[in-house]
């Protein structure tokens, strides 16, 4: 995906943006805290378990993918972003 003119604004503006990090402890131990879990890799198992409310039906408009979303993003930037602030 080409977005020359988005790269072009952001690399001038990026400085403002970018601080140096600071350590800091959690608030709360994670490894401590106890919660259910279940494996992932069954992918059929892992459907099952989700609350998925199988009454919406498959829309034909929408694709998925990676390269659809991209898609999906350069139409955005094109018309929202790079239109509109250059």
């Amino acid at each position: 995906m080409r977005l020359p003119r988005l790269d072009q604004s952001v690399n001038k503006k990026i400085k403002q943006f970018l601080i140096p990090l600071r350590q800091q402890d959690p608030l709360v131990d994670s490894l401590s805290l106890d919660f259910d879990s279940f494996d992932i890799n069954d992918t059929g198992k892992t459907l099952s378990r989700l609350r998925i409310d199988r009454s919406i039906k498959k829309v034909n408009a929408f694709h998925g993918g990676t390269k659809e979303a991209e898609k999906h993003l350069q139409v955005f930037l094109e018309s929202n972003w790079i239109g509109s602030r250059n």
